[in-house]
């Protein structure tokens, strides 16, 4: 998940979402559920079984 939320912020909506199928509300979702555990990444996701991989 950290790569997706990198792979955003470096590159764009368009390179994630073909790369991944993870659009902008998927990724914004993610960096505020991380920015609320502090980074912790002991806080369980609920990312939807077509975000894992």
């Amino acid at each position: 998940m950290l790569e997706i939320i990198e792979m955003y912020e470096k590159y764009g909506q368009e390179v994630t979402k073909k790369a991944y199928g993870a659009d902008r509300k998927a990724v914004s979702r993610w960096k505020k559920r991380l920015k609320e555990a502090k980074g912790r990444f002991e806080l369980r996701f609920d990312l939807g079984c077509r975000y894992l991989f």
